[in-house]
C-alpha cells in the first residue's frame, strides 16, 4: 500500500512522535534532542517543527 511518503519521511515522523512521548515526560529538548542523535537542538527543533507542524515547547510539560 502506496502512501506517498519517502523512507526518510516515515523514520523522521517515527522520530518525532518519540519526541513527544520524551518531552512529555519532563525531559529538556536539548536531552531529547540528544537521545534522538541530533547534535544540535536547533536542527532538532526545525525538524519537530516542520513534522509535527508546531514546536517542541508546545509537548514540554
Amino acid at each position: 500500500m502506496a502512501t506517498g511518503n519517502t523512507a526518510m519521511e516515515i523514520y523522521y515522523k517515527y522520530k518525532m512522535n518519540l519526541a513527544k512521548i520524551i518531552l512529555q515526560r519532563g525531559v529538556s529538548i536539548t536531552d531529547t534532542a540528544h537521545q534522538l542523535g541530533f547534535s544540535d537542538p536547533f536542527h532538532f527543533s526545525n525538524k519537530y517543527l516542520k513534522i509535527m507542524g508546531y514546536r517542541p515547547s508546545r509537548d514540554k510539560v
